[in-house]
């Protein structure tokens, strides 16, 4: 997928939850596919995806018990509401409290397919959102990178961090070391980003196995 996330700003968040604009840059594209899938058109499902987001605002609910404390999942679910008749403006789900300003446009039919090739619509939900996850960890990876000055070695090693460089690059340079480096940050940013969806540390593990397989 190419990147065409919303132009990234200041990351803000909080205990208590994180702003929409951060919900926007992370979410907005697996929220755009569930949309397109229901029936709006591209350039529709794009901007409400986007302007939903940013009007979303989610915290968690105090005294909830047995939730499963995944962001994805609640957002899932929040979306799906807002895709029915009559969508509410605050509602819990899974133990988030989601309020929102903004609606689908009134002709939007939801017909989405409940399986295609073999994907359930959350199963097709979680793999954009781990899509988007990675590609918001890479964004902030190459934000370091200009900030250090260092992005004419970044770009040699960008091709580089999800495979193995066969003798491509050299350690003369210290552009070896330098990709060794930048897997460790990636790997951190994009940990972070997932802990980032959870309310407990512990739905880390199977949360991962959800977005990567």
């Amino acid at each position: 997928m190419s990147s065409s996330h919303p132009k990234r700003t200041e990351s803000r968040s909080s205990s208590a939850g994180t702003s929409g604009e951060e919900l926007a840059l992370c979410f907005w594209w697996p929220v755009h596919g569930c949309l397109r899938e229901s029936g709006l058109n591209t350039r529709v499902a794009r901007e409400f995806a986007i302007s939903v987001l940013r009007n979303f605002s989610w915290r968690r609910e105090e005294g909830h018990a047995g939730t499963s404390g995944r962001l994805r999942l609640a957002l899932f679910a929040a979306v799906l509401d807002q895709l029915q008749p009559n969508p509410t403006h605050s509602r819990s789900f899974g133990g988030f409290i989601f309020e929102s300003t903004s609606n689908v446009p009134a002709q939007a039919e939801s017909r989405m397919l409940w399986s295609i090739r073999g994907q359930t619509p959350l199963e097709r939900f979680s793999h954009r959102c781990g899509i988007s996850l990675l590609e918001c960890a890479l964004e902030e990876l190459e934000v370091e990178a200009e900030a250090l000055h260092s992005m004419e070695t970044f770009q040699r090693i960008r091709l580089h961090l999800d495979r193995n460089p066969a003798g491509e690059l050299s350690d003369r340079d210290g552009t070896f070391q330098a990709l060794v480096a930048a897997r460790t940050r990636f790997r951190d940013l994009l940990f972070k980003k997932i802990r980032m969806t959870l309310t407990d540390d512990n739905n880390f593990q199977s949360e991962w196995k959800a977005l990567y397989g």
